[in-house]
């Protein structure tokens, strides 16, 4: 449990509590709520207490912005649940949560005003104050951030602008990233390179991720460069990642492979896998396929990195990328609160809800169950054709 301040502290200080229920435990989804949570915080200066899941408690780890928060284990209405929002008498009560049963619970709770989306069954009750979304393409961090400007709009308003997101970064450990950088480190031996600086660039890879988002030109030479020596050619690693469990629409992982083999052929480009749980054993079995199909060793042309499923390790990891070419999943939304570039291959449903702040899509027309190898084919083409974009030329 993150716990700063006791409750009896900052009497003067409004309570907001933040929410994060209906078992919202994706990772995409946490990602995403560390922008709101940061706005919270820096624009109301109030006490911010968070209601969540554990993948969200460890994504908030060393981030300074929250004041205390609470785990939540099993289903959300509990008096246990109850009990422990009770105990914080907040002034407002913030949650996407819409559903009869959530509504019911909010309104059970003693929260001065309760924020949440709009629905027929809250619009006029009372301490409720609606959020009314009518736009359809608007995207899951807005609709986080449209209630936040709920609580004080004219203030919100003001302060939005001010806010640097680069204070939501999720936070590996030093230990972490020295561990990351001297494993990369170490592969890149195998293709003549051995003195390479995770964190020589990093802030020119920001500000290039900040002029693309803001529609400016860029003034970093070599934005999306890891660099290594100055005397050396820069060098690119580009993380591509073939795994999604819940997207509809992605490619097959033979022409995840196919794509990897071809970011490889690009000069100064070195792709980088990092795997988890079970698919580091469907990987190794896909590019036994693969290399004997081609002829190839793939894997001696790409960095595979086996993640033992530490959310800070794979922020880590990101991190130190140029550039991230990922389906609609989580990676995407870690990707992009590192400031890692990301090309997402989505579908155009997925560029609403779920889309990325970059906007660089190579849109998959037709979902994976019948996806056409023509399709496969051109969506992989467009994928180098926006890597080549970004590089300098």
């Amino acid at each position: 449990m993150i716990h700063k301040q006791s409750h009896a502290n900052d009497t003067n200080k409004p309570t907001i509590i933040f929410l994060h229920a209906d078992n919202v435990n994706g990772l995409g989804d946490n990602v995403i709520a560390l922008d709101s949570l940061l706005a919270l915080k820096r624009i109301y200066q109030a006490r911010l207490v968070v209601f969540a899941r554990d993948t969200l408690q460890e994504l908030l780890e060393g981030l300074d912005f929250v004041d205390e928060f609470c785990l939540l284990e099993g289903e959300l209405a509990t008096a246990i649940n109850r009990e422990k929002i009770n105990a914080y008498n907040a002034t407002y009560l913030l949650s996407l949560s819409c559903k009869t049963k959530a509504l019911r619970f909010f309104a059970s709770t003693n929260a001065t005003t309760i924020i949440t989306r709009a629905k027929l069954a809250n619009i006029l009750r009372k301490r409720f104050r609606p959020v009314l979304l009518l736009n359809p393409s608007i995207t899951h961090r807005q609709t986080l951030l449209l209630l936040a400007r709920a609580i004080d709009k004219a203030r919100f308003d003001k302060h939005i602008d001010s806010i640097d997101f680069l204070d939501s970064r999720v936070k590996s450990s030093d230990k972490q990233k020295q561990e990351i950088a001297h494993f990369l480190a170490t592969e890149l031996t195998r293709f003549c390179r051995s003195d390479f600086n995770a964190n020589a660039t990093l802030e020119s890879k920001i500000a290039f991720t900040k002029a693309h988002r803001a529609r400016t030109p860029s003034s970093p030479p070599n934005p999306l460069a890891l660099s290594l020596s100055s005397s050396q050619t820069p060098l690119y690693l580009i993380c591509i990642n073939p795994f999604t469990i819940a997207a509809t629409h992605s490619l097959h992982l033979e022409s995840y492979l196919t794509l990897i083999d071809k970011v490889a052929a690009l000069p100064n480009c070195i792709p980088c896998i990092c795997t988890y749980g079970k698919t580091h054993a469907l990987l190794q079995e896909a590019l036994q396929d693969y290399n004997a199909t081609h002829s190839c060793t793939l894997q001696d042309r790409c960095i595979i990195y086996h993640n033992q499923g530490d959310l800070h390790n794979l922020a880590a990891f990101l991190e130190m990328m140029s550039c991230i070419i990922t389906g609609s999943t989580g990676a995407l939304h870690l990707a992009e609160n590192l400031f890692t570039p990301s090309i997402a291959l989505v579908s155009h449903t997925d560029t609403k809800r779920w889309g990325s702040q970059d906007k660089r899509y190579v849109i998959i027309q037709e979902p994976l169950s019948s996806i056409s190898k023509e399709l496969e084919s051109s969506v992989i083409d467009s994928s180098i054709a926006k890597l080549q974009e970004l590089l300098p030329r």
